[in-house]
């Protein structure tokens, strides 16, 4: 079988979807299957150039390649699943969101502009109009599956995406640092930790790995630490490869993961297959999903107070984060996530 994925991104930004993209690609081929990634580049701003996208998505035929039929086209996330094809398969990371869950909450992009509710009926009238094109429907999450259903009513399965290098992920030990791994953005709420810090009785040690993409929500994390008195607590690590990270998962004590209203969260996985507990937020979705409040994880509210009580927890006491952690660990393996699985049910009929 020949097989396209097609995957929108934002040039220059790499997240967990084009994670994975790239892994789903690497499993196709390893299941004896040609397979080929298309990206298609997207920008939302100004908000014509949704619109833009749309057609640009639709205008696409990827129905053949140099002469020879593309038997299947899996599509991943806004636009790039309203590329015409007769056999596609929809594995949904997320529809355009500043039309949908963001739009009422004051992150969205659109509902301050003056073309925002043109910009948005259209998303929504394209999804309801092309998105049954799909022969299946799955979502990376039971988040995104909800969010889907709200707007859209249609059969989807949930097919959560493995960790394609989770045997290297190992409980080494539980270290003297927490591990918050993520880009820096607001979307990512590293704030929340740094400033909880504060209120700690203890002085836990956190370790902020990712590439700055809002440099103003940097510069407002190291003036907070600075005033506080807490810089030397926080340190950053900037991008780094990934058998580093690797590293910092394996030698933690725990993860911080608190992002708003998340599709999924490799970060989740990651840490569970470190044998690591994860500490997250009750309005975090798709780490909900994994995270069991004081069986894999803790789960807090947004106050500082909550936060750092939970920091305090696994800081002081070692053997409540290896008790944690290694509930994370047998749990994730429970779900038997595999590339293997995921791959058979993509390509079925």
């Amino acid at each position: 079988m020949r097989v396209v994925v097609l995957n929108a991104q934002v040039p220059f930004i790499r997240g967990g979807a084009e994670v994975l993209a790239d892994g789903l690609v690497d499993a196709i081929a390893a299941s004896g299957h040609e397979v080929d990634l298309v990206r298609v580049p997207f920008k939302w701003y100004p908000p014509q150039s949704v619109l833009d996208a749309i057609v640009g998505s639709r205008l696409l035929d990827l129905t053949s390649s140099n002469g020879q039929k593309i038997d299947r086209l899996i599509t991943l996330k806004f636009p790039s699943y309203f590329a015409p094809h007769p056999n596609k398969t929809l594995w949904l990371v997320h529809q355009h969101r500043s039309a949908y869950d963001m739009w009422d909450t004051g992150t969205a992009d659109l509902n301050v502009h003056p073309m925002g509710e043109v910009v948005r009926d259209a998303v929504i009238s394209g999804d309801n109009r092309w998105l049954p094109d799909h022969k299946r429907i799955f979502t990376i999450s039971k988040n995104v599956r909800d969010r889907l259903h709200q707007k859209l009513p249609c059969d989807a399965e949930v097919l959560y995406p493995p960790v394609s290098d989770a045997n290297a992920l190992k409980p080494e030990e539980y270290g003297d640092f927490f591990l918050l791994p993520s880009r820096i953005n607001p979307s990512k709420r590293q704030h929340l930790f740094v400033e909880a810090l504060s209120r700690c009785t203890s002085r836990p040690k956190i370790i902020i790995s990712g590439p700055i993409e809002d440099g103003a929500y940097y510069k407002k994390i190291c003036d907070y630490l600075h005033k506080s008195g807490r810089h030397e607590d926080v340190s950053f690590t900037g991008m780094i490869d990934r058998s580093k990270l690797i590293g910092l998962y394996n030698r933690c004590r725990g993860v911080l993961f608190s992002p708003q209203d998340e599709d999924y969260g490799y970060v989740t996985l990651e840490a569970f297959y470190a044998g690591k507990p994860v500490i997250t937020a009750n309005d975090s979705g798709g780490p909900l999903e994994f995270v069991l409040d004081d069986q894999t994880g803790i789960v807090t509210d947004l106050t500082d107070i909550s936060i750092s009580a939970a920091l305090d927890k696994l800081w002081l006491d070692v053997n409540a984060a290896r008790r944690l952690g290694r509930n994370a660990l047998a749990h994730i393996h429970s779900l038997n996530i595999t590339w293997p699985e995921t791959v058979a049910k993509l390509l079925s009929q």
